[in-house]
């Protein structure tokens, strides 16, 4: 029967912390804890006769940290890891780099963690459930992709094709994000990206992307113009709208319900761009993620007049928004990650802007 079980390995150095996890993961029957530690050094003896499927793994441990416990972890033994994260900005700044070393996702623990870590069961069970499906080995060769793999450019041979470009994305998405941003250059149309992030983690993540691939990334602020050469992230617990003002293409934010179940939602985006006559000066891409947010907005941009790329299925970590986006009619050509910073740059006539 456990072999039918998500088997989870739980590492933290507050032994109340594991002990409510336990209890957490003992709520749903599909899931069964093989092992728990309290530091990566145990856990780096316990994990290979445990065989876990997915670990959760504290950002912050004295000794050695989640971060530095992976980039010894994963060479050896590949694995779906789901970070535990503070709020803090060392916490978030962790939890954003893990991702660079192969942890598939992050939850932030709340302040007070320790009587309030029930209240994130929900999303403790529902990232476990979407580790597990992970393909661990396809998400770390994504990981090596950058730009050894870019393809030659060509353009389409249209004058300023498209002006702007709309991103979203969920589960796997930051990968995504870095190995598309790797190719693209500093003079480029203005790049408007929602990756479902909690609120703290998201200005890490474009002060990472920026100092990694050295480009203007940022995250949005209310009023921000999106023009050439400006990459900004939608901030966490904030929906983006980009509205047409006094000529200019401009970011506002809202604080209104979730859509989706996110708050930023990849739909707000798309459908604020449609109907404020945006669509067609603008190319959207919708990649990996659980679920269908984007969809409906990416048919309604298509519809306007947007250029719609979709991720592929092979290449998708979790191919759930690309695939519902294209089976509705909302995606003009599906293809691989591989592919994608080439394909935007063909349908922006990329040799008008150069390097």
């Amino acid at each position: 029967m456990n072999d039918e079980k998500i088997k989870v390995f739980i590492i933290d150095d507050q032994k109340i912390v594991r002990n409510i996890i336990k209890k957490i993961l003992s709520s749903d029957p599909d899931f069964v804890v093989v092992g728990e530690a309290s530091n990566p050094y145990e856990a780096s003896e316990l994990i290979p006769d445990a065989e876990p499927d997915v670990l959760t793994l504290d950002v912050e441990m004295p000794r050695m940290d989640g971060v530095e416990f992976l980039k010894k972890l994963m060479p050896q033994y590949p694995i779906a890891v789901l970070m535990l994260s503070s709020t803090t900005e060392e916490g978030s700044e962790k939890a954003i780099t893990a991702m660079k070393y192969g942890a598939v996702d992050f939850i932030t623990k709340p302040d007070g963690m320790i009587l309030k870590l029930e209240a994130i069961q929900d999303e403790l069970i529902h990232k476990l459930k979407i580790a597990a499906k992970i393909d661990i080995e396809k998400f770390l060769y994504q990981l090596e992709l950058k730009k050894k793999y870019s393809l030659p450019n060509k353009t389409s041979g249209k004058k300023n094709a498209y002006k702007y470009i709309a991103m979203g994305a969920s589960t796997g998405g930051v990968t995504a994000i870095r190995q598309i941003l790797s190719d693209i250059p500093k003079r480029f149309p203005g790049i408007i990206i929602v990756q479902h992030m909690p609120a703290g983690f998201t200005n890490n993540f474009a002060k990472s992307v920026s100092k990694e691939f050295d480009l203007n990334v940022q995250e949005a602020k209310n009023e921000d113009i999106l023009e050439d050469g400006k990459i900004y992230i939608a901030p966490g617990d904030y929906h983006v709208v980009l509205k047409r003002k006094q000529g200019k293409c401009v970011i506002n934010l809202l604080s209104t319900d979730k859509v989706n179940g996110h708050r930023p939602s990849v739909d707000v985006l798309f459908h604020s761009i449609a109907e404020n006559n945006l669509a067609p000066e603008t190319l959207a891409v919708i990649l990996t993620g659980m679920g269908a947010d984007g969809a409906k907005g990416m048919l309604a941009l298509r519809n306007a007049g947007s250029k719609t790329i979709g991720q592929d299925e092979v290449s998708s970590l979790i191919y759930g928004m690309p695939k519902v986006a294209n089976d509705i009619g909302g995606v003009d050509e599906q293809i691989s990650l591989t592919q994608i910073a080439s394909k935007m740059k063909y349908y922006i006539n990329y040799s008008e802007y150069g390097r």
